[in-house]
């Protein structure tokens, strides 16, 4: 898989990877609900801020809306799923329900 982009929600600058011929920068991962926000000194390329992937956390924090167990999911679906969501490209069948 590529490198993931990302862009800081204050100034909306790219983040840089540490492959970048940029230096890295301390970059947040926000969270809602007065959550502590997640640091990441150096960002690699691959959504993942202080340990947490960003994709699957965005699949964990939805997943009660969209019925899902999470049990049921092995690492790479629920990456796959996250990403999904961040596209806007997840769908659900309307006759199974399925997503």
């Amino acid at each position: 898989m590529g490198f993931f982009s990302w862009k800081t929600a204050d100034t909306k600058q790219s983040i840089p990877n540490i492959y970048a011929n940029r230096p890295p920068v301390t970059v947040y991962m926000l969270q809602p609900n007065g959550q502590q926000p997640i640091a990441e000194p150096s960002y690699e390329g691959y959504g993942k801020f202080g340990g947490v992937d960003a994709y699957q956390w965005l699949l964990e924090q939805n997943a009660e809306y969209l019925g899902l167990n999470l049990c049921e999911l092995t690492h790479e679906e629920r990456a796959m799923l996250g990403i999904s969501l961040e596209c806007g490209s997840v769908c659900r069948d309307t006759e199974t329900g399925e997503i």
